[in-house]
């Protein structure tokens, strides 16, 4: 637990407040496992996308969960404390990698989001002299952090394919009818469509009733409570 604790973002957390969450979501991952061996590699291009199709579905960050478990990842819910400005963190435990998720912006794209981001930090980042990467994904410094560029994009293009966003039709139009149409061809919830909208154009005005139409801190009360 005294192991350099890596942020990312401009707002420097309170290394305490970091330190006891850290230990909460240790806790957590050591009473609920993953159910099989992480193996180097599992986590590909291909993987991040099958996880991404998982929003579809209306239990999908429940699904998520248990597609983690199955490749040897435990995924955690745990509220952020005061004054660490945290969405979510990677770490390694001693017998499996952990991504750990605050929920602090209750929205289905943040959701999504930032458990690809930190997955692709467990596949590329994570190792023995780096075990713990605290994310603030809404801190704008961040850009042109290597890893934290690598983190993002990995998690974009899992998201929504690049060849498929350069010709959607909704990047023109901003119409809810595109945006619901082109999730269903590429099988990704609505709201991730919007999220991508929304930073792309910098107009959070856009498509605002796909973005707020579903939560997910519902689908983990067992663990927030």
């Amino acid at each position: 637990m005294r192991a350099p604790m890596h942020q990312s973002g401009s707002r420097t957390m309170d290394e305490y407040a970091l330190l006891i969450w850290r230990v909460r979501v240790v806790a957590k991952a050591q009473e609920r496992p993953p159910r099989a061996k992480y193996k180097e590699g599992v986590i590909t291009p291909k993987w991040l996308r099958d996880l991404a199709k998982l929003s579809s579905f209306d239990e999908g960050p429940r699904l998520a969960q248990e597609y983690l478990s199955r490749s040897g990842v435990c995924l955690v819910v745990e509220e952020h404390f005061k004054k660490t400005y945290l969405d979510g963190a990677a770490m390694l435990c001693v017998n499996f990698p952990i991504v750990a998720l605050t929920l602090r912006h209750d929205r289905v794209d943040n959701f999504w989001f930032a458990l690809l981001h930190e997955c692709i930090h467990v596949a590329k980042h994570l190792r023995l002299d780096r075990l713990f990467i605290a994310d603030n994904l809404e801190d704008k410094s961040r850009a042109g952090r290597q890893e934290e560029d690598e983190a993002d994009q990995g998690a974009q293009d899992a998201l929504i394919p690049p060849d498929a966003w350069a010709t959607a039709a909704v990047r023109s139009t901003h119409s809810q009818d595109d945006a619901i149409e082109f999730a269903r061809q590429h099988s990704i919830h609505p709201a991730i469509v919007a999220g991508r909208l929304r930073r792309e154009t910098e107009n959070w005005r856009l498509l605002s009733g796909l973005v707020t139409s579903g939560t997910v801190r519902h689908h983990f009360e067992d663990q927030l409570n």
